[in-house]
């Protein structure tokens, strides 16, 4: 595995952790430490599912990257784009196989876009944070050594 493709696992494993840390806490100053924890339960089964969907594709994401030229990396926003590709990808992927685990078939449209809207809502902006994040350490790996 390339050097990259294990800097986008850590990422999607900081982003999924941060993203859990924010729902504590705004579970909690919402619905009190009492219910946070239920919340909190069945949202970390969300985000385990989501994870696990999501990391085959920041490894082949990543064998590409490492093999290709690095124009991508130099001039796009790509930490960005990907934190917020693989927290989609992940909360999709989780909604309907959750859904279709539990029997309730495939999900409507409707539900979909709702309980997206709201996960928008709570881990755009980790995603977004750690993002940057990823953007300085791919623009780091690829700057030549400095003599």
């Amino acid at each position: 595995m390339s050097s990259i493709s294990l800097l986008l696992c850590r990422a999607l494993m900081i982003e999924f952790v941060v993203i859990l840390l924010s729902l504590l806490s705004v579970s909690s100053l919402f619905f009190g430490i009492e219910e946070t924890l239920g919340i909190i339960i069945n949202f970390f089964i969300f985000i385990l599912v989501g994870a696990i969907c999501c990391i085959p594709i920041a490894i082949g994401i990543g064998e590409y990257l490492s093999r290709s030229n690095k124009f991508l990396i130099k001039k796009l926003p790509l930490g960005i784009l990907l934190m917020l590709f693989f927290y989609s990808f992940g909360v999709f992927s989780s909604i309907t196989i959750i859904s279709i685990g539990q029997g309730k078939g495939f999900v409507s449209m409707e539900e979909l876009l709702e309980v997206f809207a709201f996960c928008l809502l709570l881990g755009a902006f980790p995603s977004f944070g750690v993002g940057i994040w990823l953007d300085g350490k791919l623009l780091a790996m690829i700057k030549p050594p400095e003599e």
